[in-house]
């Protein structure tokens, strides 16, 4: 359990770090969430709210990908899935639509 909790905060990190890169005027963490995003970011030009995924193969079921896609958000916000493989340095963006 410890492992998976390390590894889970290594990844907002991680994922928070880039969102900063890429311009984030700040970046919000869900903790302990159970909702549809662990992140919603915003800057001047975009918001997203973003649900990752980390592991060996991490799986995102159908029910969890139609949760994410009926979430209510603004409408200048994007619905983004980052999968970040194990050893990959940058995570694959999905956009939900």
């Amino acid at each position: 359990m410890k492992d998976t909790r390390r590894k889970e905060r290594k990844f907002l990190l991680m994922a928070e770090e880039l969102l900063k890169v890429a311009g984030a005027d700040f970046v919000l963490r869900t903790r302990g969430s159970h909702g549809a995003f662990d992140l919603v970011a915003s800057s001047k030009i975009w918001v997203r709210f973003i649900q990752l995924k980390a592991g060996h193969r991490p799986q995102i079921s159908n029910a969890e990908r139609q949760r994410i896609k009926c979430a209510k958000v603004p409408r200048n916000a994007q619905k983004e899935i980052w999968v970040w493989l194990d050893g990959s340095k940058l995570p694959s963006v999905h956009s939900v639509e």
